[in-house]
């Protein structure tokens, strides 16, 4: 019997301890990998392993290019006749390959990848991605619109034909990218249910937001440019309504039925981080001038005239993501945004906003200073 040549691609930065631990973890694999390829993306210390396995090749950047690039190059100069990427951070059910191997040999196929979860603890973070979080089609064997890029498998011939990311730029988003240009081309992205796959690692709150906000940012973007060139700002309020606010307000209406009140806070990051970006987007494109990025930050920074703590934190956790937001806590005029945030009354009354502020920024504090977040969890960027 003929085995089929696999080609098993990851990418390292700063991440040696969760590259050897994916490593050693195929050895359960029923089907073993014909290659692995370690991209090491410009770690400070290059990548190497003692109890390396023969088939093990390590390419590396001498300078940060950026997960894109790594992930571009590795499957690029895998030689095996299926690809399967994998994030270092991710793990396989033992017979991942075996259940996903025969579906991406139908020629109609271009892509299959399984269910993926968060196993990475029980901190805040993780429990948020628990119930919240990229647990992607769990339970659904058939053809799916994506398929997340922390696991996915492919014929090398597909990845040819598509051009894998050329053309993408950002530094983010090429999964999304890479699912709708095969779908372009007439492929079908297949997702079994019974193949798990989960995360290890445990990252901080802004990578998450930055996750969430990533996820959904595109259509968030295309709607809102729509709802601003046709009707303005009183278009812009809607849309915004509808797709930032309203989600948000019944994700923390479940929250508070899982008794779970920090992740307003999340919520609250997410909100912001997400409103920011979609002005900044209008901005860029001549649909809204400076003067609502302005006020968008005096209305909400007016939310917590009564709770500084949780402005406090909000601040540093978004100029930690590059939002570059410098709030205070004066009262501002009439603004399209007061009544956008007009659900902060109702966050007021039943308490939780005062439960955040005494006792939620303070165990967030705690968490932080006693968390140990792998290096790698910060945004990569290019150069």
């Amino acid at each position: 019997m003929t085995l089929p040549q696999i080609s098993l691609v990851t990418y390292t930065y700063n991440d040696t301890s969760l590259t050897r631990e994916l490593i050693r973890h195929t050895v359960d694999f029923t089907i073993q990998p014909y290659e692995i390829i370690v991209v090491d993306d410009g770690s400070n210390t290059p990548f190497h392993m003692d109890d390396a396995p023969e088939n093990l090749r390590i390419i590396r950047f001498e300078r940060n290019q950026g997960i894109v690039k790594a992930k571009a190059t590795g499957m690029s100069m895998a030689s095996g006749e299926y690809l399967l990427s994998i994030d270092c951070d991710m793990r396989l059910r033992a017979d991942w390959l075996e259940r996903c191997l025969p579906v991406v040999k139908d020629q109609s196929v271009g892509m299959v990848g399984g269910a993926v979860e968060n196993r990475s603890g029980d901190n805040l973070v993780s429990r948020y991605l628990h119930h919240f979080g990229d647990n992607h089609n769990h339970g659904h064997a058939g053809m799916v619109d994506f398929i997340p890029g922390c696991a996915f498998l492919m014929r090398q011939e597909v990845w040819d034909h598509s051009g894998g990311f050329l053309g993408h730029t950002d530094q983010i988003g090429e999964d999304d990218y890479l699912c709708t240009r095969l779908k372009r081309l007439g492929y079908q992205l297949y997702s079994d249910g019974s193949a798990k796959a989960w995360q290890v690692r445990q990252i901080s709150r802004t990578m998450l937001c930055r996750r969430m906000w990533r996820r959904g940012r595109v259509p968030i973007h295309r709607q809102a440019l729509g709802a601003a060139k046709k009707n303005g700002m009183h278009g812009l309020m809607d849309c915004l309504s509808r797709s930032l606010v309203l989600p948000m307000l019944e994700r923390v209406a479940r929250a508070d039925r899982l008794k779970e009140p920090l992740f307003l806070y999340l919520e609250l990051l997410h909100l912001a981080h997400g409103l920011l970006d979609t002005i900044n987007h209008l901005e860029e494109r001549g649909q809204v001038g400076a003067l609502v990025r302005a006020d968008l930050v005096a209305s909400f920074g007016a939310l917590f005239v009564e709770t500084p703590r949780i402005l406090t934190m909000l601040q540093a956790d978004m100029n930690a993501m590059g939002d570059g937001v410098a709030f205070d806590q004066n009262m501002v005029q009439e603004t399209p945004w007061k009544s956008l945030f007009s659900f902060i009354d109702r966050l007021s009354e039943n308490g939780i906003l005062a439960y955040l502020e005494t006792h939620g920024v303070p165990e967030l504090i705690r968490e932080e200073m006693d968390q140990v977040l792998d290096p790698s969890t910060r945004i990569r960027r290019a150069g």
